[in-house]
């Protein structure tokens, strides 16, 4: 039997075998461990205490099986106990006291091995929980001296409990915050149960963070919750770095781009002050980086990057920010500019400064940039905008000969810009559309009077705004990406149709089909092997088939373009260098090309008869190509002048408005199956100077 009180209060100690023993207090709400002779016993007469204490342990365990409410673990006292002491929590109830008296009552009879099993069995489940919670409490006066603590500061900071009796508190955390412990005295006396963080050290001055909670307990102390929360701090250090910087670079990133702008406008408003952005695009980065080869060029590029930002960061003030877009283009925000000057200052400083070559492995590398640079609020009052401003800047340097220059946004470029981009929606839609077509410009050889051979030029019939230039939508065509799927429809139709045709007419079995090929076909190298497929499914021989391309086409990327030629050749089919004497190293170049034939560009021909210069280029083309075994073509001749310029010349070739402005599909059969002038008639016709007659409307209408 329990012995009582007449004032309802059971008090009880149990000696067990071994030397355990059980101190406990028991009311009619609740039960509280109480030991002998150990710092801060308390009695179960301060209820508000012993509620405090039970509450906030079975708070922390909750969920966890109690055994019918009852936990026996030593950890669980808010006390260091020894070893041979166990400390009881139970939770308030008629049904939990209960149980308290009928396990003391078995202990009393002498059924110890019921008490250990429990102890066992409740304390693996508590330790458990109690790693999960890594929480260490100190106990300290209201002058934050330390009284005790639990064995948890021996981990957290080194330090044996019983040396701690007496230190202040802060020589404990060792922190070099300020007021803290008037601070910690504040929340306690609110009594909020917030924690807060305070970066500290440990014993040896390594720095850790702790997330510090604070209460006052009984008889003017302090109850100090320590939780270590270093390890939560570099990895959230760690998510901003990642989230916010480019791991590469270390520079600011899109996410991180963004708000700085957001900030810099708000910034702005208020001072009435103007902000720039300037996107700078690295010119040739991926012909450098391929120039490497797989294994080495990931990393060449990835160094070109990062030392060019480094130089730029030289030219920057702390406030401004320098951040990657992405890929081989980096942005930077200079704020409260007086004047678009600076910008451009500082665009003419970043040209100059990465003219230096960049030194790697021994070996010099040029990369160059183009800058497109947008003002706010000018520009655009949007961060979108703003952006979108600066890139179509950007587009528009990139389109300077030799980029390496910079641009500012204007209007202007923003019409264009949209234009483009509404040309870029319509044009995803003409295939689908059946609005792309073909018609054929005839080649004539002077000599022989005959066809021989036809080019391919590709028309668009919008519904809305009819024809459309090629030379508008084929540069976009190629930068949105739609070039190989538009080339791929033109070689399959051209071949297709000229099949046909020699299968129809006899007199165009020697004839050939000539189809313009863009810089971006001949960086895929799947290229040749698609072209023999298309060859094959029209079943048109190898060498009827004619590629065109112009020599900047071929110089974009010498290597890979050459090599895609040399396929090419082997296949069978003959090579066309359009556009001959424009690049800017013909001639050095002309003796590694595959080629076949060269086309005397027409700007040339357009300056017969009145510029010395070109007549003198075209009869050095025409000298150099017949010695070199090559054919070759004058284009765009439209009158008789420029036609008997070349008369007694090796030109082999005639195309232009003179014989034939590009016909339909309909026009040739008309042509051929001799509904119309016969051939022979024309030939005469253009050769007789005093019955040539050409409708000077369509000399206007070039190929």
């Amino acid at each position: 039997m329990l012995p009582s009180s007449s004032d309802g209060l059971f008090m009880s100690a149990i000696a067990l075998p071994h030397g355990f023993s059980i101190h406990y207090d028991i009311t009619d709400g609740y039960m509280l461990h109480t030991v002998e002779s150990m710092p801060f016993a308390v009695s179960a007469v301060g209820i508000d205490t012993t509620q405090y204490l039970v509450t906030d342990q079975i708070s922390k365990f909750k969920g966890v099986n109690f055994e019918a409410g009852i936990l026996l673990d030593t950890s669980c006292a808010p006390l260091d106990l020894p070893d041979n002491v166990i400390s009881l929590v139970v939770e308030h109830g008629e049904a939990f006291t209960a149980r308290l008296v009928g396990l003391i009552t078995a202990l009393n009879e002498g059924h110890q091995q019921t008490m250990l099993s429990l102890q066992r069995s409740s304390s693996r489940k508590l330790d458990d929980v109690v790693m999960g919670i890594e929480e260490t409490i100190v106990w300290t006066d209201q002058e934050f001296a330390i009284i005790t603590a639990t064995r948890g500061v021996v981990e957290l900071f080194n330090e044996q409990v019983h040396k701690l009796i007496g230190r202040d508190f802060l020589t404990l955390i060792n922190s070099e915050e300020e007021d803290i412990e008037r601070m910690l005295a504040k929340r306690a006396t609110i009594k909020t149960p917030e924690k807060i963080e305070i970066q500290g050290k440990r014993k040896g001055g390594q720095k850790c963070w702790l997330k510090v909670g604070i209460r006052a307990v009984s008889g003017k102390r302090y109850q100090l919750n320590l939780i270590d929360i270093t390890s939560q701090k570099a990895a959230d250090k760690r998510f901003i770095q990642l989230s916010n910087y480019d791991p590469m670079t270390g520079l600011a990133n899109r996410g991180l781009l963004f708000e700085f702008l957001q900030h810099a406008m708000a910034r702005s408003k208020r001072s009435n002050s103007s902000i720039a952005l300037l996107l700078l695009d690295l010119d040739h980065f991926n012909q450098v980086s391929d120039e490497a080869g797989v294994q080495l060029g990931a990393q060449l590029g990835d160094d070109l990057i990062t030392s060019a930002a480094e130089r730029i960061k030289q030219l920057l003030n702390d406030q401004d920010m320098l951040a990657r877009w992405g890929g081989d283009e980096l942005a930077i925000v200079l704020e409260d500019i007086e004047s678009p000057e600076i910008a451009s200052r500082l665009a003419q400083r970043i040209i100059a400064i990465m003219s230096n070559p960049f030194v790697m492995d021994d070996k010099d590398h040029y990369i160059s940039p183009s800058i497109g640079i947008a003002i706010y609020p000018a520009a655009d009052e949007t961060i979108n905008g703003l952006i979108q401003a600066a890139d179509t800047a950007m587009f528009e340097a990139k389109k300077f000969e030799g980029r390496n220059t910079y641009r500012f946004y204007a209007v202007k470029l923003q019409e264009e810009e949209e234009e483009r981009a509404q040309i870029e929606k319509m044009l995803r839609r003409a295939l689908d559309n059946g609005e792309f077509s073909l018609v054929y410009q005839p080649k004539v050889s002077v000599k022989a009077e005959k066809v021989i051979g036809f080019e391919a030029l590709l028309r668009w019939q919008h519904p809305k705004w009819d024809n459309i230039s090629p030379g508008v939508y084929i540069p976009i065509a190629e930068e949105c990406g739609l070039i190989s799927q538009i080339g791929d429809w033109v070689l399959r139709q051209a071949c297709t149709q000229m099949a046909t045709w020699q299968a129809r007419y006899p007199q165009m079995a020697d004839c050939t089909i000539a189809v313009n090929v863009s810089a971006k076909q001949l960086t895929d190298t799947f290229f040749a092997s698609r072209v023999a497929s298309i060859l094959a499914d029209a079943k048109l021989p190898r060498s009827k088939l004619e590629i065109e391309l112009t020599e900047s086409s071929v110089m974009e990327d010498p290597e890979q373009g050459i090599l895609i030629l040399e396929k090419l050749h082997e296949l069978g089919v003959k090579i066309s260098i359009d556009d001959f004497g424009t690049g800017y190293s013909s001639l050095s170049y002309l003796r590694k090309l595959p080629i076949d034939c060269v086309k005397i560009d027409r700007s040339f021909v357009l300056g017969i008869g009145h510029d010395q210069s070109s007549e003198s280029i075209i009869h050095a083309i025409l000298v150099m190509s017949s010695k070199m075994g090559l054919t070759n073509v004058a284009e765009g001749i439209e009158t008789p002048e420029q036609l008997h310029f070349f008369d007694d010349t090796p030109c082999d070739v005639i195309q232009g408005y003179i014989f034939s402005k590009p016909l339909t599909e309909t026009q040739i059969d008309e042509m051929f199956g001799g509904t119309q002038l016969a051939l022979q008639d024309r030939f005469e016709e253009v050769l007789i100077p005093s019955t040539l007659t050409i409708d000077s409307a369509n000399s206007k209408h070039l190929n």
